[in-house]
């Protein structure tokens, strides 16, 4: 049908009022500090994640991950759904 998907995770972005909300709460800035000192996570900046929107969805590409060095996060999270994708690829749908 010519439509795309490109789901876009920029963790938090640098300058926003999203980011002040997130943060605002206790237990998830805690969460976060903890990322942050791990160096799991940085803030991205608005111009990249942008930029990087862009050219991923004029490339066709499914996920668009910042930083990127966050990406276990989102793949253990998607494991369970790519193990069934892998496991029924190929199988066809079930006749009415």
């Amino acid at each position: 049908l010519g439509v795309g998907v490109t789901i876009v995770e920029p963790g938090l972005v640098t300058s926003t009022d999203v980011r002040e909300s997130v943060l605002a709460y206790g237990p998830t800035a805690a969460c976060f500090r903890r990322f942050y000192r791990l160096g799991a996570l940085t803030d991205s900046d608005v111009r990249t994640v942008a930029t990087r929107t862009v050219r991923a969805v004029e490339r066709g590409k499914r996920n668009v991950r910042m930083p990127r060095r966050a990406f276990l996060f989102p793949w253990l999270s998607n494991a369970p759904r790519r193990i069934v994708e892998m496991t029924l690829a190929g199988v066809p749908p079930r006749e009415q």
